[in-house]
């Protein structure tokens, strides 16, 4: 019984090891977009050649037709790893009797999205279909048709890899994207629609409608007014600057910039706005002026 018990545990131990293995081997999907877009390039590179011998209705008569040949598909696969990763000739390799299953047999047209679908979905299954995801090709959070109501994107899509679950756009939240996050309105809420637009920049978090009078709280450095909204508070009246600057009102804020060098205090940018001029300068006009350059012209 001991014997039994610990073979049966040597073979649950290997078979870990092999599934672990072949998780390793399985293809990322966008290993497999490479080989797609390559075999496609390898098409339309093909696409007006023929057998090369100078008599074409003869060759084809005899050879039959060159757009469906294993001439044509050697020459596809030439280049269907060119400038790629060593996976790529792994995969490729690993799965070249698909590739010529797919050529040969399948009836399906030759085009980029007949061999993704044959070969990375169904054969290879490292991809999924649009709008799902996951091992088994699950459909993603909100469904199939449109997943996250168009307001996210739904982990792992396309892939076999992923959760499912939305990663919702900016200004939305939610487990299918249908609420709007703090700082946004519902511009529209129905069974299949919700649209968020931004608050105005004078709201506080949240508002429920479009401009300063859609906020329910002011942010700092705004006041509210019943008729107008969140209005700007100049900060300037108060006079919060140190000595030799001059204060700016921006949008709920203010900032403190420094005098020009000819000012010994000032109301504003440049030498025109001195309150008085600084040593060494003269007032000429509205301007104070340097008296070395002024001496030395």
């Amino acid at each position: 019984m001991k014997i039994a018990s610990c073979l049966s545990t040597v073979v649950t131990f290997l078979l870990l090891i092999d599934i672990s293995k072949a998780k390793k081997r399985a293809p990322k999907c966008s290993l497999c977009k490479e080989v797609t877009k390559n075999f496609q390039k390898g098409m339309e590179r093909t696409m007006k050649s023929n057998f090369g011998g100078g008599n074409t209705d003869w060759e084809e008569s005899r050879l039959g037709s060159y757009a469906d040949s294993e001439i044509r598909l050697v020459e596809i696969m030439e280049n269907i790893c060119q400038d790629a990763s060593k996976e790529c000739h792994h995969l490729v390799e690993e799965n070249e009797e698909i590739i010529e299953d797919f050529w040969f047999k399948s009836g399906l047209q030759k085009s980029e999205e007949s061999f993704f679908e044959f070969f990375c979905i169904n054969m290879v299954k490292a991809c999924c279909p649009k709008n799902s995801y996951g091992p088994t090709c699950k459909e993603c959070t909100g469904g199939i048709e449109r997943p996250c109501r168009g307001n996210g994107r739904c982990d792992g899509e396309g892939t076999r890899e992923g959760s499912g679950k939305c990663k919702c756009s900016a200004g939305y939240k939610g487990k299918t994207c249908d609420e709007c996050s703090d700082g946004y309105f519902e511009e529209v809420k129905n069974d299949t629609d919700t649209i968020c637009k931004v608050c105005h920049i004078s709201c506080k978090n949240k508002c429920n409608a479009y401009g300063r009078q859609g906020c329910e709280e002011c942010k700092d450095g705004w006041t509210y007014n019943k008729d107008l909204g969140c209005q700007d508070i100049d900060e300037c009246f108060s006079e919060p600057c140190e000595k030799n600057q001059y204060c700016a009102n921006t949008q709920g804020s203010y900032e403190c910039l420094n005098c020009n060098d000819a000012c010994n205090g000032c109301s504003g940018s440049g030498p025109e706005n001195c309150n008085q001029c600084s040593e060494g300068f003269f007032l000429n006009g509205t301007l104070c002026i340097d008296a070395r350059r002024w001496l030395s012209a």
